[in-house]
């Protein structure tokens, strides 16, 4: 994808994290939008290295907006987003079933790490707790991630001369 389609799409689910997606929480649980867009972003489209600089970017912006300390949310998620390239080389990256099992493993390890870094920093979380909002998290990102990921996925393979056969049997 393109990066003047990237950013705009950066742009509306930062907006959507900030402001829709903090009032739609169950028990206190929100979905994590970035997280989820760019794990998608890196999994499926060739650009990698350019998808985690913009997250990046968003993560830092995501963390200076709301959070008392930032960088945490920025480093937790290209420590994911990193570990999602050498996947990609061993899985196909149109499955469906990858992609929720990759968003159920990163949100699990992004908050691990957050957590982790915030006990560092002396701030008290349970890693129970952790996990336990860790599975709640998927279940929200998986709903998210599939309405990212579908449309994504069918515009990409527009562009790289597949037929329509080919195309419903990746989807």
């Amino acid at each position: 994808m393109k990066l003047y389609f990237v950013i705009p799409i950066y742009i509306f689910i930062f907006i959507l994290q900030k402001t829709i997606f903090n009032v739609i929480s169950i028990s206190g649980i929100t979905v994590n939008a970035l997280l989820v867009l760019s794990m998608i972003f890196v999994y499926a489209f060739d650009e990698e290295y350019r998808d985690i600089a913009v997250s990046l970017v968003f993560a830092l912006a995501l963390d200076s907006i709301g959070s008392n300390y930032a960088g945490i949310s920025a480093f937790s998620m290209l420590v994911v987003l990193l570990l999602i390239l050498p996947v990609k080389t061993i899985f196909n990256n149109r499955s469906k079933r990858t992609t929720v099992l990759l968003i159920v493993l990163g949100t699990i390890l992004y908050n691990l790490i957050y957590v982790a870094i915030l006990d560092i920093l002396g701030v008290v979380i349970s890693y129970t707790y952790c996990l336990e909002m860790s599975l709640w998290q998927s279940i929200l990102n998986i709903a998210l991630g599939l309405l990212i990921y579908i449309p994504a996925i069918k515009i990409a393979n527009r562009f790289v001369g597949r037929t329509q056969e080919e195309r419903d049997d990746l989807i």
